[in-house]
């Protein structure tokens, strides 16, 4: 990881180009870092980074995390991390906690197909069975009903669209998890 910030997501839209095909859209309105700690590990060569701010602007919560960068670029306390790392066209990891959706049962949670609705038949969204005589116990890892979300999700390679750095917006091609308002992390 060379780039690390942490934002705040505003939600989707969508962008036409000359020829009038639709690009998914994510404005993610990026915050501002400091630097906390920063020292060299010897072994590895990399840069850990001890690093504070806040959720987004209005916010009075504040964030601490250590990040390990590998960069050449020297740090030292007191130094910004802004918007200003990201570049266009740039590809970007985006990870936040996806959206809950409480209890659901295996044909949401799982994608499991449903059972015949005709000729007296009972088993229509049931999972069926669970396990055989042996060995009289349900296996661990079963896919039952359960909760479903509210988890840490990674999105991969999303491509950077555009940079507006007077209002300190990233967009990203592509959906990025989590509800409005959500804390996202975006790498580089």
């Amino acid at each position: 990881m060379q780039k690390f910030l942490i934002g705040k997501k505003i939600g989707m839209s969508r962008i036409f180009d000359e020829a009038g095909k639709v690009t998914p859209i994510t404005l993610i309105e990026m915050g501002e870092l400091e630097v906390t700690k920063a020292e060299k590990d010897e072994k590895t060569g990399k840069t850990l980074v001890s690093i504070k701010g806040k959720k987004n602007p209005t916010d009075k919560k504040f964030i601490n995390r250590i990040v390990t960068l590998d960069t050449d670029k020297e740090y030292k306390k007191g130094d910004k991390i802004t918007i200003e790392i990201f570049s266009d066209s740039e590809n970007v990891d985006t990870t936040s906690i996806s959206k809950g959706k409480g209890f659901a049962g295996t044909i949401k949670r799982h994608h499991f197909h449903r059972g015949p609705v005709s000729h007296g038949s009972h088993n229509v969204r049931q999972p069926g069975s669970i396990g055989s005589m042996f060995p009289q116990r349900v296996i661990k890892g079963r896919k039952m009903p359960g909760h479903l979300g509210a988890g840490r999700v990674t999105i991969k390679s999303l491509k950077v669209v555009e940079i507006d750095k007077d209002k300190n917006i990233l967009v990203v091609k592509g959906c990025v998890p989590g509800v409005r308002n959500a804390l996202v992390e975006v790498k580089g």
